[in-house]
């Protein structure tokens, strides 16, 4: 955002200590994302293994920035963005939590198939079911830190 459609008149303030701290928080959030999300795209079934920490990271990302959305937080003159950023938050919960039960269900049927030839063959033949979730789940967290890359972009192009 170019300092002169978005500057001190929009109600930014680069040299405000919030500012600064807020730009340092996303920064690290959007990092963790990107590294989990290059992660998952490289191996998907590690999203398994790492739902509960892409789900702070999530959790984080919102706590960082929405008091910055609300009245008097330093993203104030971006309060219309905040709509945005809570529908794509609610999108990657939803798809976190749907997921859970999902994966829950298929270790629980692995473990219990390690016992069992017959059932295992079965988890098997029902394992799409999983990867279709999985594959939603994922590209829900990719559209989380698109838009936490693209938010974080816009700040810093503004701060320089």
């Amino acid at each position: 955002m170019p300092r002169s459609r978005g500057g001190a008149a929009a109600g930014l303030d680069p040299s405000d200590a919030r500012f600064g701290l807020l730009l340092q928080g996303l920064r690290a959030l959007e990092s963790t994302l990107r590294k989990m999300v290059d992660g998952y795209r490289r191996k998907p079934e590690s999203v398994e293994a790492s739902l509960d920490s892409v789900e702070a990271v999530v959790l984080s990302t919102y706590d960082l920035l929405v008091p910055a959305f609300r009245s008097g937080g330093v993203l104030w003159a971006r309060r219309r963005e905040e709509s945005q950023f809570l529908r794509i938050h609610q999108k990657v919960v939803d798809a976190i939590a749907t997921f859970k039960p999902v994966r829950d269900h298929y270790r629980a049927l692995e473990k219990r198939a390690g016992q069992h030839e017959r059932r295992l063959q079965a988890v098997g033949e029902d394992s799409g079911t999983r990867v279709a979730y999985r594959r939603t789940c994922i590209a829900a967290i990719s559209d989380f830190q698109r838009y936490v890359s693209g938010l974080l972009a816009g700040l810093e192009r503004f701060n320089s």
